[in-house]
């Protein structure tokens, strides 16, 4: 847009070819800009009680996680815990989308999994849709 004020400063004459170009940049930036959908977050804390069938459930995961687009940002133990009582592993995973997270969630593969880490742990997991 700075290209298109400094035109207007010296009072050049744009031709259809110039009006087309800015409009196409103006256009695509607005675009792109609104039609972006906000990320989708699955947060969850695991409370391990048997570490061999958990290992077993991260192995079935991993790859699920991967397969769904799926990227982990965070994940441990060792959380700074300020409020409350919970303890155990944190984890927060990035998707495209929330839907992508829920499809993700859903999917034959990481139920498979789930059926696993429900026999070795508690866990609480929630997913959310980010702001952007």
């Amino acid at each position: 847009m700075e290209v298109l004020e400094s035109v207007r400063q010296k009072n050049k004459v744009l031709d259809t070819a110039d009006i087309e170009y800015f409009a196409l940049i103006f256009c695509s930036q607005n675009m792109s800009s609104k039609n972006k959908m906000p990320k989708g977050y699955l947060v969850a804390n695991i409370r391990v009680a048997d570490k061999e069938k958990f290992a077993e459930f991260v192995g079935m995961a991993g790859p699920a996680i991967k397969k769904y687009g799926g990227k982990v940002l965070a994940k441990g133990p060792s959380a700074d815990r300020l409020e409350g009582e919970i303890a155990g592993i944190v984890m927060m995973i990035e998707f495209e989308s929330k839907e992508a997270a829920n499809t993700f969630y859903h999917s034959e593969e990481y139920q498979a999994a789930k059926a696993i880490r429900e026999t070795c742990s508690d866990t609480d997991l929630m997913i959310i849709e980010g702001l952007e």
